[in-house]
């Protein structure tokens, strides 16, 4: 008997003799950590890969995301409930990172904030992608849970909808607003599946508030109420971003039936 089936032989013998370092592209990815102050900052090696590392991570929320639009599609969703803890797990990582950015101090950040030039933080197209992606309108929806006109891609948020109200009682009567609909989903037992979805979804976007709110915590000990890089106004711009959210039918249909408990 052959020590490799039919067609993959080839591929196996080539990867036995892949090395961890090549596998990874490790050489590649270690040459791309360049602190430029001068003379150099201790932290500042910190910040780059702190900052490197949230977008490696960012990459991966966006492939999770793609991966759960097609769980949702497809009503799988056993699937889309193990994607989502794992995108919430990656989020709490996220928070983990900034704390150890915090462990850097203000003075030593200061020492080489002027290398970052215009660069910020809110540029990374990355992070807008995941908050378009998951379902974040810029304009907010209206009460019917339309989205203005010109909005992308459809999004999680959208996706999820959708398929609750496909061949359901969520369809309901054309007068019903999306948070009574919704709360339908919460009281059905035969809806207990996409309940979990839902509940994991709340959870996830909690998890990207919680990460907002100790980065906007992280910006203020670090700069206070200085101006941000990249033209933005720092601590105010970082306010200004913490209410936002991802599902809010889904947020007013669990208030609604929690207010509803006697």
């Amino acid at each position: 008997m052959a020590e490799y089936g039919e067609g993959g032989g080839a591929e196996a013998a080539a990867a036995a003799q892949l090395s961890y370092s090549e596998y990874l592209r490790l050489p590649q990815l270690l040459a791309i950590q360049e602190p430029l102050a001068q003379p150099p900052v201790h932290d500042e090696m910190l910040f780059v890969i702190v900052h490197q590392a949230h977008e490696l991570w960012f990459k991966q929320i966006l492939f999770e995301l793609e991966v759960l639009l097609d769980h949702i599609n497809l009503a799988d969703w056993q699937r889309a409930c193990t994607t989502l803890d794992r995108m919430s797990v990656i989020v709490t990582l996220l928070v983990q990172h900034i704390g150890v950015l915090e462990t850097m101090p203000a003075e030593e950040f200061q020492r080489f904030r002027r290398v970052l030039g215009s660069a910020s933080g809110m540029q990374s197209d990355q992070f807008k992608h995941i908050e378009e992606l998951s379902g974040h309108v810029p304009g907010g929806v209206n009460a019917s849970g339309a989205e203005p006109a010109g909005a992308g891609a459809p999004s999680v948020r959208q996706a999820f909808l959708r398929a609750l109200g496909s061949g359901s009682e969520l369809d309901g009567a054309a007068n019903r607003t999306e948070t009574e609909r919704l709360r339908s989903l919460h009281r059905d037992p035969r809806r207990a599946a996409e309940k979990g979805v839902a509940e994991r979804l709340l959870h996830f976007d909690a998890q990207m508030a919680h990460w907002r709110a100790r980065h906007l915590q992280l910006v203020h000990s670090m700069i206070g109420v200085m101006g941000g890089t990249g033209g933005s106004s720092g601590v105010r711009y970082l306010q200004s971003t913490l209410d936002k959210r991802f599902f809010p039918e889904l947020w007013a249909a669990r208030e609604a039936e929690l207010e509803a408990i006697p």
